[in-house]
């Protein structure tokens, strides 16, 4: 994670052109890890970013339907329900189509 706010990957997630009062980008955090979800957490917040945490692959898909986020970080190996179970589930439900 650390990498990629570094390396600037994460500037991707860029503001709106004509914005007078900059918008906080919003993250979703889904990792069933608390070390590694605070960490991430930290380091967001850190730089600009609202973040909102979610336990497990459940609570990312509730969380999902609930907010707008900018960007989904997850982890890949939960073990309440594998990332790409759920990554498969955001592609084909159709009020998450956003997220394509």
């Amino acid at each position: 994670m650390n990498k990629l706010v570094r390396g600037g990957q994460l500037n991707k997630v860029r503001r709106a052109q004509g914005v007078t009062a900059p918008e906080r980008k919003h993250v979703l955090v889904v990792d069933d890890s608390l070390t590694v979800r605070e960490l991430e957490r930290k380091l967001l917040e850190k730089r600009g970013y609202a973040v909102t945490i979610a336990v497990d692959g459940m609570d990312g898909w509730n969380a999902l339907h609930s907010a707008n986020f900018d960007l989904v970080v997850t982890d890949i190996d939960m073990r309440a329900w594998m990332a790409s179970s759920w990554i498969t589930r955001i592609k084909r439900d159709v009020l998450l189509k956003r997220y394509r």
